[in-house]
């Protein structure tokens, strides 16, 4: 045998000997690193599982969001997951939570449990919206189109209020139609307001029946998806005078639904718009007659959430209430030295608390502000203390279980924001000032006479200082929390709150809402007209606080183009990482949070958009804040949404270059160099005519493959579009994709 082969054998297998040895090597250092990472992890489990409770809800809209971006899809029929496939993911969910809790139970590993609980948390979020999907799907109909009014009946399931300078309009919610074609569930504008309509009551009218508008572009509020989630499946107008078939059954919530509207309509009827509607939004929760530059003007100015029934209006009422029963009941020494007063006017603080709830109409945040005050009284009788983030999500877990298609809420969400960073901000503070006086450090002196005028100047002073501080502190918190909806869902980034909260709370508060109390106490005696004109007055001072914040800060207003859902995704989760956890752990939730901010560098913005009709076609001039569109005659709302999202000031029709031709006809040059034909129809004549970079047109009597050319007419309907131009052709992005 050659030495030579014996010697390149002998060569292999000694590398061979080595390149093992290697990998074996690689293998302990790939065992240790995981070991330690194994470790660390459950070591932090371990320290934060007291605090496992914070994160049902997290795990719970898990389970929601994983329905919905996996198993569910909004199109002419309701497409969910098959019966067959969701059973076999229940096995597997409630299999793998079985297979952690036992692991736990033999090994006592905290990382185990915490799997166990996530996957079960996960399971109820995934089910609870599996099982109120399939029971709303059923009776479900998508409304596509009509040509002529019909009648249709049915049982009214909510009433809204509309208001003009003059008359009161009302706004209903059919359901229980019966019809074939027709949806189970319609909106319908009652243009007649000679018969005071009452919840329940079973009516019959003519309609000219309206589908539900689809997605403007894609980032924009969604009304298909928000009806389907209310179980409308179309909107429309009355033709016809109402005939009312059966009266309400009497029952406890029909009476108080008719309270409400009761409540409503003797608020339109004394208080001129927009005050009036004002007024209903703070009493009733009925804001369908505010105007659309009020709202903007209250969004502008981050007095929005004085609009939306909050934790904000039910703590001034309970607090109210409270405070009058104790005085009251302090009077009788024979019941002050029996009982606790504090405890005794803390349940009936609760009980007015709940009424509030019932008359407001039951939003999101209502309910988590009066469970978590439901929380803070449970704790008082029992002489325990509460901890906010723990019954911040109590109560979110209980609204998510019971209706998971609140996370889909923007209401929802900006609430449980702002109120669990205001709970961590504030759980922050209280133990800063513990370590601080854990120190011994000496007290400050305090530089002024404990007795006389001065000292109580000195107090008054204080607690005007503290009022203030923590007012700045508050709006601050929740402004920074609620940043990334507003940018993602309102298009733009305001910081006249802080300003405007500083004037807005305290009138709210101490004129607003004691004012409205009084009157709305006097309406079972009829006295309740001497008082209107004065809460009118203080409600027509928040009304010019934030008109007169708007017009003159808006240079703090800032207009954020749409972008991609995944950074607010980001911000949500950085935000988690913040509230929850106790460890440096907030430093890398801080990184995350900001990181989501980045989606401003990955915004969209297009040259051209059209609406889901193909009705408007709007041209975006950035550098000009200027918008041309096609017609100023249809198309109002999208055009007005394009105009807030993508900042335009002004908005102007298309220039007609050519009087001979339809109404469309205009040749505009982009920023980026493009000259771009936009008609009405497009013919060979004007293809030789106009040697332009880029056609855009409604329709076209002519054949072509030309990629720079886009027909609108042939694009697909019911989906926004937004048009990309650059030097390869068009680019389109529509909404829901």
């Amino acid at each position: 045998m050659d030495v030579r082969v014996v010697g390149s054998f002998l060569v292999s297998c000694a590398s061979l000997v080595l390149s093992g040895f290697r990998i074996i090597r690689l293998l302990e250092v790939f065992s240790s690193s995981v070991s330690f990472l194994f470790y660390r992890v459950n070591e932090f489990v371990s320290d934060e599982y007291h605090n496992w409770i914070l994160w049902a809800p997290i795990g719970i809209g898990l389970g929601i969001s994983i329905f919905f971006a996996f198993c569910f899809n909004l199109k002419e029929n309701i497409d969910i997951i098959g019966s067959n496939d969701f059973l076999i993911t229940c096995i597997f969910g409630a299999f793998i939570s079985v297979f952690f809790h036992v692991l736990y139970k033999k090994h006592q590993i905290p990382l185990f449990t915490f799997f166990s609980k996530a996957t079960l948390f996960i399971f109820i979020g995934f089910y609870t919206t599996y099982i109120k999907t399939a029971n709303l799907s059923a009776p479900y109909t998508i409304f596509i189109n009509q040509e002529k009014p019909v009648y249709i009946e049915g049982m009214i399931e909510n009433i809204e209020h509309t208001a003009s300078k003059t008359r009161l309009f009302q706004r209903v919610t059919i359901g229980e139609i019966h019809q074939n074609g027709l949806p189970s569930k319609a909106v319908i504008n009652i243009k007649s307001d000679d018969i005071p309509l009452e919840n329940g009551q079973r009516i019959r009218l003519k309609v000219f029946l309206t589908p539900i508008a689809s997605q403007l572009f894609s980032g924009s509020f969604d009304p298909k998806f928000s009806a389907f989630l209310q179980g409308v499946g179309a909107r429309g107008f009355s033709v016809s005078k109402i005939r009312v078939i059966s009266s309400n059954d009497g029952a406890i919530t029909s009476r108080i639904s008719s309270l409400r509207n009761h409540i409503t309509r003797t608020i339109h009827k004394n208080l001129a718009p927009p005050c009036g509607a004002i007024a209903c939004a703070l009493v009733t929760g009925d804001k369908a007659a505010l105007p659309r530059e009020v709202t903007q003007q209250f969004s502008d100015s981050g007095l929005s959430h004085i609009l939306a029934i909050s934790g904000l209006h039910l703590s001034i009422v309970s607090f109210i209430c409270f405070a009058v029963f104790y005085r009251l009941l302090s009077l009788f020494p024979y019941v002050a030295l029996r009982v606790n007063l504090y405890r005794i006017s803390s349940i009936a603080a609760l009980m007015v608390g709940l009424m509030y709830l019932q008359i407001s109409g039951k939003n999101y945040p209502a309910q988590r502000a009066c469970i978590m005050m439901f929380a803070a009284v449970f704790s008082t009788l029992i002489s325990r203390r509460t901890d906010s983030l723990r019954t911040l999500a109590i109560a979110a877990s209980f609204i998510l279980a019971f209706d998971p298609f609140a996370l889909m809420s923007i209401s929802f969400q900006l609430s449980f924001a702002a109120v669990a960073a205001l709970a961590a901000f504030y759980e922050h503070k209280a133990n800063e000032v513990m370590h601080e006086e854990t120190r011994n450090r000496p007290p400050k002196l305090i530089k002024h006479r404990q007795t006389g005028l001065a000292s109580s100047l000195y107090v008054a002073y204080e607690k005007i200082r503290k009022f203030f501080s923590n007012s700045i502190h508050s709006t601050a918190v929740a402004t920074v929390a609620t940043v990334p909806f507003t940018m993602f869902y309102f298009h733009q980034i305001s910081v006249q709150s802080i300003l405007a909260n500083i004037i807005a709370v305290p009138i709210t508060v101490f004129l607003i809402a004691p004012i409205g109390i009084l009157t709305m106490a006097s309406m079972p005696f009829g006295i309740e007209s001497a008082l209107f004109p004065v809460w009118g007055k203080s409600i027509e001072l928040l009304y010019k606080t934030a008109k007169i914040s708007s017009e003159n800060l808006s240079f703090l207003v800032w207009n954020v183009a749409p972008y991609p859902k995944m950074f607010l995704i980001i911000s949500i989760a950085g935000g988690i990482f913040i509230c929850l956890f106790k460890s440096r752990l907030r430093i890398f939730g801080i990184i995350v949070f900001i990181m989501g901010f980045s989606g401003i560098f990955f915004s969209y913005k297009p040259d051209f958009v059209i609406d889901p009709d193909h009705k408007v076609l709007a041209f975006i001039d950035y550098d000009r804040k200027k918008m041309l569109v096609s017609t100023k005659m249809s198309g109002r709302f999208a055009v007005a949404q394009w105009k807030r999202a993508f900042g335009a000031e002004h908005v102007q029709k298309f220039s007609k270059e050519d009087q001979a031709t339809s109404e469309m006809f205009s040749v505009i040059s982009t920023p980026k160099g493009f000259s771009i034909l936009v008609c009405d129809e497009l013919n060979e004549f004007y293809m030789k005519k106009y040697h332009t970079d880029f056609v855009i047109a409604k329709k076209t009597n002519f054949k072509t493959d030309d990629k720079r050319v886009l027909i609108i007419d042939q694009l697909p309907k019911n989906m926004g579009c937004m048009i990309f131009c650059d030097k390869n052709g068009f680019h389109l992005m529509f909404s829901g994709k």
